[in-house]
């Protein structure tokens, strides 16, 4: 079935495809050809490479995780001191006050 399959794609594009030398095309051309325009065979390429995308992201949740937060603010004059309910006058650094 499948060498039908090739010889048909042969003779499809053997007498219609001529490259710029006006040559005709040899059979491992044509079948060169009909491979890399095979829809069905360019769709289970794609399968494959998402199976193997699913699979790494698959493999990667299973390793664990690093996160990391950090603040900071520095105030240089007047504030307004939450805690104290006031303006305070003065230097204020704090970092992830908690």
């Amino acid at each position: 079935m499948r060498m039908r399959y090739l010889l048909f794609v042969f003779f499809v594009f053997a007498g219609t495809r001529v490259d710029a030398q006006n040559r005709p095309l040899t059979f491992e051309e044509a079948i060169k050809i009909a491979l890399k325009n095979n829809i069905q065979l360019n769709q289970q390429r794609n399968n494959l490479a998402n199976s193997q995308v699913q699979k790494t992201a698959a493999w990667a949740g299973l390793a664990p995780t690093l996160s990391a937060n950090a603040s900071a603010l520095q105030v240089n004059g007047n504030f307004f001191n939450q805690n104290e309910g006031k303006v305070v006058n003065g230097y204020s650094t704090s970092f992830p006050d908690r």
